[in-house]
């Protein structure tokens, strides 16, 4: 069977039966890719059913479309707010010492 023969006879007669705008074999693969991955299916799961050789042709293409995947990018954030916090912390303690030189009577300043 050839793209052509299947495009012709069996494609566009779905599309009309299922009065479905017109959108191309490659387009409606792509979509079940990726709301199936978006709806957290196992990208195993996916891989198998799109034919991939393998799990990680699945993610090179699709991997974007995997609920929390960027989540390194967001826990990085966190960790540097989390230090710019720390560092504030200490800094705001340091005024303290002041404070026990002007109950001796002097001045820091």
């Amino acid at each position: 069977m050839n793209d052509a023969w299947f495009r012709a006879r069996v494609w566009h007669k779905l599309l009309i039966k299922a009065q479905a705008r017109s959108i191309r074999v490659h387009d409606a693969r792509h979509t079940y890719a990726s709301m199936m991955l978006r709806r957290g299916v196992p990208i195993a799961y996916v891989s198998r059913q799109l034919g991939h050789s393998s799990i990680q042709v699945t993610v090179d293409f699709y991997g974007h479309f995997i609920p929390g995947a960027d989540r390194h990018h967001i826990e990085a954030l966190a960790e540097k707010i989390e230090e710019a916090e720390m560092e504030l912390d200490a800094t705001q303690a340091q005024p303290a010492a002041q404070g026990k030189a002007e109950s001796r009577g002097r001045s820091l300043i």
